[in-house]
């Protein structure tokens, strides 16, 4: 995760903090509400991210132990 992405999560969990301190007694404002929908888009942006990378660390970590097998079979290791 991104130093960005980072700051990105903390703004939303400080957002959603002072929404649920609005929420106690009256309605949630247009506004408030309009960035709780960018907010969820930011996340799932974030998420998707997260979601490529650990394809990409699962391929690697993959191809990394079918190269151990190989070199295992190679020199005749059991």
């Amino acid at each position: 995760m991104t130093d960005e992405q980072k700051q990105t999560v903390a703004g939303i969990k400080r957002r959603n903090e002072e929404r649920g301190e609005w929420m106690g007694g009256s309605d949630l404002s247009q506004a408030s509400a309009e960035q709780a929908v960018y907010d969820c888009a930011d996340l799932l942006s974030i998420i998707d991210d997260l979601q490529k990378e650990v394809e990409q660390l699962t391929k690697e970590r993959d191809d990394a132990r079918a190269d151990a097998n190989y070199m295992k079979v190679v020199a005749g290791v059991k």
